[in-house]
């Protein structure tokens, strides 16, 4: 068995044998994973199908997450998502520090027969990718359109997973991007023409690409609201995945009145995270926002529905199936 360095201190059991040498620690049974391990071992396909089936299980009450827990002092953050999986003998926790400069992600999972560590992994890559997977799972389940015409808006580190993710699931007949910043706008193009072999075209005005989409991914960091309701067509899908914290938003309550249906992966979770809808709340307490495990428990219902949005922030259960794919692909846990 070989032996993974780890650099972290972690109470010893009978289930693990450890070695110091100077300062590092190592620990048997216990994998490191590194960033490249996850990217090669983590598809959207595969993801997309697996999401799928653990929200069907949160509709069951059969997996346990909880919202996002932060802790703050002196501008340094430290955020952490736990979950369970007992089907899949499996719970973890997603842990990343942010000192105002930078963030670090890491995940840990556990063996839950054990109980004991699996493996801590490099968590940048998976965040990237479940955000895409996510929102192509909710457009495999509420577009109803036909031909896409895909829109992505932002150009950054999550705008590529949401273009990644679309183009391997739909093959969209068009995808176009619009940014604020037009030479990233002209990079991102580039790049994801490179590796998808398909023209992007870059957008000038956001109101007029809108009009001519039917899809629309969001990941930007705006601050005020750049959605208002009468910039969508007759038939749209909205992802949102631009903000989980209280100071941005994307989309003004206008949007979500306008919608048919909205969904949320977990109302508490957007009660205390996403200022659209603590907005929407407070301006109509009554206003009906559906949570994830309804649509894929019983996608039939939505299928009349021709405006959508999802709005996502992020949950324990999506980084917990994502990191039992890779440790699963690279042949450290069977289920």
């Amino acid at each position: 068995m070989a032996y993974s360095s780890i650099g972290i201190a972690v109470i010893s059991n009978e289930d693990m044998e450890w070695k110091s040498l100077s300062e590092t620690i190592f620990c048997r049974n216990m994998h490191f994973i590194s960033e490249r391990e996850v990217r090669e071992n983590l598809q959207y396909g595969e993801l997309v199908s697996e999401l799928e089936k653990a929200f069907l299980k949160v509709a069951k009450n059969e997996v346990s997450f909880y919202p996002r827990i932060r802790a703050s002092n002196g501008g340094i953050t430290m955020n952490m998502l736990p979950s369970i999986f007992p089907d899949h003998g499996v719970a973890g926790l997603k842990v990343y520090l942010n000192n105002g400069k930078s963030t670090n992600f890491q995940y840990l999972l556990f063996d839950t027969s054990r109980p004991s560590p699996i493996a801590l992994m490099e968590a940048n890559y998976l965040g990237q990718i479940r955000t895409g997977a996510l929102s192509a799972l909710a457009t495999k389940l509420l577009f109803h359109s036909g031909k896409m015409k895909l829109l992505i808006v932002g150009s950054g580190f999550q705008a590529e997973s949401q273009l990644l993710a679309h183009h391997g699931i739909f093959e969209p007949e068009e995808i176009s991007v619009f940014s604020r910043n037009r030479d990233h706008a002209y990079t991102f193009s580039r790049k994801m023409a490179g590796i998808t072999g398909k023209e992007i075209k870059v957008e000038e005005d956001l109101g007029k690409a809108i009009e001519n989409s039917n899809v629309i991914c969001s990941a930007t960091s705006a601050k005020e609201p750049i959605f208002k309701a009468g910039m969508f067509p007759d038939q749209f899908h909205l992802n949102l995945v631009g903000s989980n914290i209280l100071s941005r938003s994307e989309a003004e309550s206008t949007v979500f009145k306008s919608a048919d249906d909205v969904f949320v992966e977990d109302l508490d979770q957007a009660k205390l995270e996403s200022a659209e809808i603590i907005n929407i709340l407070k301006e109509s307490p009554g206003f009906r926002i559906n949570e994830f495990k309804e649509l894929v428990e019983n996608p039939g219902k939505y299928s009349s529905s021709r405006k959508t949005v999802f709005k996502s922030m992020g949950n324990g259960i999506e980084d917990l199936v994502a990191a039992s794919i890779v440790c699963r692909n690279l042949g450290i846990t069977s289920g």
